[in-house]
């Protein structure tokens, strides 16, 4: 079974269980819609494609340049899409 498969069979069960109310289903599918739409997914690098030049900072914070990583062995960088809603007290 493919990734995408997998990942459509586990929200196909969770949107089924009932287990996120449907309003929060609608904006999550109005999102993922509008990001689509955005065409973002186009300007990504494809595989096998150089990533560009840049430097990370590891855990004791000294920064080295990712190529220099790259050389014992592949890296892997997590991106995340994060939002953080502040209520006023």
């Amino acid at each position: 079974m493919l990734l995408q498969e997998k990942l459509d069979a586990f929200t196909d069960g969770l949107l089924k269980s009932g287990a996120i109310p449907n309003d929060v289903v609608e904006i999550l599918f109005k999102a993922t819609s509008d990001l689509v739409a955005s065409k973002e997914a186009e300007k990504a690098l494809k595989a096998g494609q150089p990533a560009p030049s840049f430097r990370l900072s590891n855990s004791c914070a000294t920064l080295s340049a990712a190529i220099t990583a790259m050389r014992s062995a592949p890296i892997t960088l997590p991106a995340l899409r994060i939002s953080f809603i502040f209520a006023s007290r």
